[in-house]
């Protein structure tokens, strides 16, 4: 194996021994800070436009009306 290789290899490992610990970090900072969902109805609205080969643009509008709230630990959505 080229120096070069090997050394690839050992980083990739090291990166591997450290993932642990950044999940251990971000949880431990999601501890600190509570989630804090928006109150009331939100509506999410999403816009995707595409250009077709003959030059027209196709446009495809999505919109949810959500409601956030917690539930135990995590998070829930309602949308409809």
């Amino acid at each position: 194996m080229a120096d070069s290789g090997r050394r690839s290899v050992i980083q990739a490992f090291g990166a591997l021994a450290a993932m642990p610990l950044l999940s251990f970090s971000t949880a431990a900072s999601a501890a600190v800070r509570p989630i804090r969902f928006p109150t009331g109805l939100v509506d999410l609205t999403r816009v995707l436009e595409r250009d077709l080969a003959d030059g027209a643009t196709i446009r495809v509008v999505r919109r949810w009306e959500c409601e956030f709230g917690s539930f135990g630990a995590g998070a829930r959505v309602n949308a409809r």
